[in-house]
């Protein structure tokens, strides 16, 4: 009889411990579903903001272009301008003499 009572008892932790496994095994698949979606929504974010970069760099390539061509452009007609004035005090040289 005391083995019967040994054999119950162990069938019982067996059954235990099976419940505890099954257990275990759910919270396994459910954390495993949950960094699925967390790495998913890293790789999403990801793309978004590599997105939002490229935009932002776009953006401040085309404003340092626009500033290239008004630079050249300002500078263009600063020289003009220089040669006017070198042209005029050369006129008001040659009239007062």
């Amino acid at each position: 009889m005391a083995a019967e009572k040994r054999i119950a008892a162990q069938a019982g932790q067996n059954e235990a411990q099976a419940i505890s496994l099954e257990q275990i095994l759910q919270n396994l698949s459910a954390l495993q579903q949950k960094v699925s979606a967390v790495e998913k929504q890293a790789t999403s974010a990801s793309s978004a903001d590599l997105s939002s970069v490229k935009d932002t760099l776009t953006k401040h390539q085309e404003a340092i272009d626009s500033s290239d061509t008004f630079r050249v452009q300002v500078n263009a007609e600063i020289i003009r301008l220089r040669k006017q004035i070198n042209q005029l005090m050369l006129e008001q040289q040659l009239g007062s003499e």
